[in-house]
């Protein structure tokens, strides 16, 4: 239990000292699956209390249609292919980054959007429509946050310079993104085998 509280610790770390923290997550070992599952199950909670909160101005969505499964989605399916994309890519590259090395970090890099999204939400709700220039900035400033310490993430893990780094993460987002395209060809094709099967269960049982 220390030690996982050690490990959650190290995530504030990062915040203050990127370069450093991520180091110490991959070669001191400052992280663990355990910590990271945590980080995670953050992240989807932070996205589900900020998709309640969020004042109607800036979020045109109805509570009451909120959907807690698909924010799961919205939270799993992009880190889940980022991981596989990022240690696949990595791993023809001469990177250096274990797979756990890339679950933990990945999870890590969401800090600034697990801590901040929530207030920003709460926010939300004290200003107007005129102020909305203040929402987007702050909103930006998150997102590019955590954009940053996942570049940093994949420099620091995979012990890549700041040219491959770059060139790293932009091949990992398109293989995600292939990776996507493929998903949804595989649902589509999922979704018309079976309408064939039920359309032909159904013209069997009425000739029978």
């Amino acid at each position: 239990m220390a030690d996982l509280v050690l490990n959650l610790k190290q995530a504030i770390r990062i915040l203050r000292h990127p370069v450093d923290g991520f180091w110490e997550l991959r070669y001191e070992r400052r992280g663990s699956l355990g910590s990271a599952a945590i980080l995670l199950a953050l992240a989807y909670l932070a996205t589900l209390l900020s998709e309640i909160t969020t004042s109607f101005i800036f979020n045109p969505i109805d509570v009451k249609f909120v959907n807690p499964w698909f924010l799961f989605a919205q939270v799993a399916i992009p880190w889940v292919t980022w991981v596989l994309a990022n240690y696949m890519v990595s791993s023809i590259n001469r990177g250096q980054g274990r797979l756990v090395d890339v679950i933990v970090g990945s999870s890590y890099a969401l800090v600034p959007y697990i801590l901040f999204s929530v207030p920003l939400a709460l926010l939300s709700n004290l200003l107007t429509i005129g102020e909305s220039s203040i929402y987007q900035f702050f909103n930006y400033l998150i997102i590019g946050w955590t954009v940053f310490l996942f570049i940093v993430f994949v420099q620091e893990v995979h012990n890549y310079d700041i040219g491959e780094t770059i060139w790293i993460t932009i091949l990992s987002l398109l293989f995600m993104l292939a990776m996507w395209v493929l998903i949804l060809i595989f649902a589509g094709l999922c979704v018309q085998l079976i309408d064939f099967i039920r359309q032909l269960y159904e013209e069997v049982s009425f000739r029978g």
